[in-house]
């Protein structure tokens, strides 16, 4: 039964986890290109009345299955079409991660302490706030994942007559995972399961009371699997036939395996750096827990979690790694696992409290506190120029946050002094807050660059706008939300992915060739772009600079 410090975690966990993904999340217009593909293909079922097909420049399209665009639908319901609407539920299935990690280790340690960390590191871990904080599949698809393997492991070792609802949650969360980002959300959790048994040479102690009577729950828990599956998969297959299967199977499935579709992803290294890189500030325990689990391996009777967890991490890691198109967040699903991992090896350390290893992950996080000022204050003063410069805000900013990161510099510095490592690493877990609160401070200065919402507002209240604009590529999609108008783009490169149903410019031939129909015409583009376009249209139409908005130039065409 458990305890009045048990809710109490879990009333810390809630409230924490409000402030880490769900507070502010009205303040940033949505960003370019994802979080308007997601919310403007939300926003066109609504105008299309349907909860079953995804629209997105006015036609079906086959990208994602339903269950995002249900969630965003909702929160549309509930709070508006806002980006606070849209972001909700992702930030409430973080949450809902978190607690599922606290209540899964508590039940398998029997240690709230324990289980405690371990939830809380999950919750600090960079990437974890950034995806709890947008608009993808990934948290949502994540998070179902996790409640999968916790449920199984749970049936795993429960008693004989207390499986049955375990293995009929691990079927309905995994089906729901596939109707959030498809067939992965079934080969993810068996191929790690698989593995688990593979290994580890032994089936559940069930399995001894062999039969029907074993089988059932799992024959079940197919059923339920299929009856949650099924309906939507065969409604759109009836509906768009090969069309809806030509592109959600072969297109975004398989041929994401044969080709890369960002290429300077399809790199070896690329998903261990984002393992290590996301889990921030928790990095170097993250690289270490790999050690510590792999020690208590070793051991004759190591808890069987050791494997469960190691096999997660493979498997799912192996599937990714093989296919050449790679994005940071398609490894997202093992976060859950190293946030384990790292908080069970943290909690041996801190039991310790003496421990080398401890001291020397507080010295690393004390040195990554302290480089924050001092890089900013170069950034502010100019010694230091990058890229994104223009992203930084003002100096009187910048100077503030300096001088607040300082401060918790030079507390850890007393803490570790003082051998209050505890509290140190309590402080370190507060790194990523302090980095949203310098990203709160940044906002209007980060917004015309990641958003398309202040450069269509500016296009649509100072000039008579056509039916349709011509965007850049990376744009079009939010250009699309801000204006509702007809899109066409201006790229000398490839098409999406995953074409859409817009005019795609290319080549000057293209180019001229909509102009000609489209002689007078208003666009926002980028700065490559606009360059490709005066060449394409020299001598025959005259492009007038409008103004510039972040990194995008309002224009016009008109015949020359």
């Amino acid at each position: 039964m458990p305890n009045k410090s048990y809710f109490k975690n879990i009333l810390i966990l809630v409230a924490l986890g409000m402030l880490f993904f769900v507070l502010g999340n009205n303040i940033l217009s949505f960003t370019n290109p994802d979080e308007v593909f997601y919310s403007q293909t939300a926003r066109e079922m609504a105008q299309h009345k349907t909860w079953m097909v995804p629209y997105l420049f006015g036609q079906p399209q086959f990208e994602k299955p339903i269950f995002t665009y249900w969630c965003i639908r909702l929160g549309y319901l509930l709070f508006g079409e806002t980006p606070f609407a849209a972001r909700f539920f992702p930030a409430l299935f973080a949450l809902i991660g978190c607690l599922t990690v606290f209540v899964w280790i508590n039940r398998v340690f029997k240690d709230q302490r324990k289980a405690m960390i371990c939830a809380l590191v999950l919750m600090t871990m960079g990437m974890f706030i950034g995806l709890g904080r947008t608009v993808f599949t990934d948290m949502i698809f994540s998070i179902w994942i996790l409640l999968a393997m916790a449920f199984f492991y749970s049936s795993y070792i429960a008693p004989p007559d207390k499986k049955q609802t375990a293995i009929l949650s691990f079927f309905a969360c995994s089906a729901l995972a596939v109707l959030t980002k498809g067939l992965l959300g079934i080969v993810f959790p068996l191929a790690a399961i698989f593995l688990f048994f593979l290994i580890g040479g032994h089936v559940p102690d069930s399995a001894n009371n062999r039969g029907t009577r074993y089988m059932s729950p799992y024959l079940w828990g197919g059923i339920v699997f299929l009856l949650i599956v099924l309906p939507w998969y065969m409604y759109m297959a009836k509906m768009y036939g090969h069309a809806f299967i030509h592109e959600f199977f072969y297109n975004d499935h398989i041929r994401r395996i044969l080709e890369a579709e960002h290429r300077s992803s399809d790199r070896w290294y690329f998903y261990p750096m984002v393992m290590v890189g996301g889990t921030f500030p928790w990095s170097f325990l993250t690289v270490g827990a790999f050690f510590y689990i792999a020690k208590q391996l070793k051991e004759k009777k190591a808890d069987p979690l050791y494997l469960y967890l190691t096999c997660w991490v493979v498997a799912m890691f192996a599937i990714v790694q093989v296919a050449h198109s790679k994005l940071a967040s398609y490894i997202f699903p093992v976060f859950p696992a190293l946030a384990v991992m790292v908080g069970i090896w943290l909690d041996s350390l801190l039991k310790k409290n003496d421990s080398k290893i401890l001291k020397v992950f507080l010295w690393i996080s004390l040195f990554q506190i302290f480089l924050i000022p001092v890089v900013l204050e170069l950034f502010a003063r100019g010694v230091i120029k990058f890229n994104y410069y223009a992203y930084l805000p003002d100096s009187s900013v910048i100077n503030k946050i300096a001088l607040m990161v300082s401060l918790a510099a030079v507390g850890l510095l007393v803490l570790i002094l003082k051998k209050k490592y505890q509290w140190g690493v309590v402080l370190t877990a507060l790194q990523i807050p302090l980095f949203f609160v310098m990203a709160m401070a940044s906002i209007k200065t980060v917004e015309p660059y990641v958003s398309s919402q202040q450069a269509c507002e500016y296009l649509m209240t100072h000039y008579q706008v056509g039916s349709t604009l011509l965007t850049s590529k990376l744009y079009a999609r939010g250009t699309r939300l801000y204006t509702d108008k007809d899109i066409a783009v201006i790229d000398s490169g490839d098409n999406y992915f995953s074409p859409h149903p817009i005019p795609y410019l290319n080549s000057q031939e293209k180019v001229l060739a909509f102009l000609k129909d489209n002689p007078a015409i208003y666009g926002l583009v980028k700065d490559g772009d606009l360059k490709t376009l005066e060449k394409y249209v020299s001598g025959q139409y005259h492009v007038s600079f409008l103004n510039k908005i972040g990194d995008e130039n309002i224009i016009r065409l008109s015949v020359d």
